[in-house]
């Protein structure tokens, strides 16, 4: 199966960007990142904390960005 990656890909710190993919109308989001300077863990907690921060998001949508969660309790 081929994906493209969507037209609207951000940047969100040196070597990381974070895009989407559409297949069969579903959306996903996609990590891409140096693997020089990053090691798959590092990205899987910045995965996390992304979807804590969404998740955050969807709950109470009217809540300053600044104050929604990112981290999990144990950090």
């Amino acid at each position: 199966m081929v994906e493209a990656l969507a037209d609207e890909v951000g940047e969100f710190a040196d070597g990381v960007r974070l895009g989407q993919k559409v297949p069969f109308g579903e959306q996903r989001g996609i990590f891409e990142y140096a693997v020089d300077l990053f090691d798959q863990r590092t990205i899987q907690r910045m995965e996390q904390h992304f979807r804590l921060l969404l998740a955050g998001a969807v709950a109470e949508p009217d809540r300053p960005v600044w104050q929604l969660p990112m981290l999990t309790e144990a950090e």
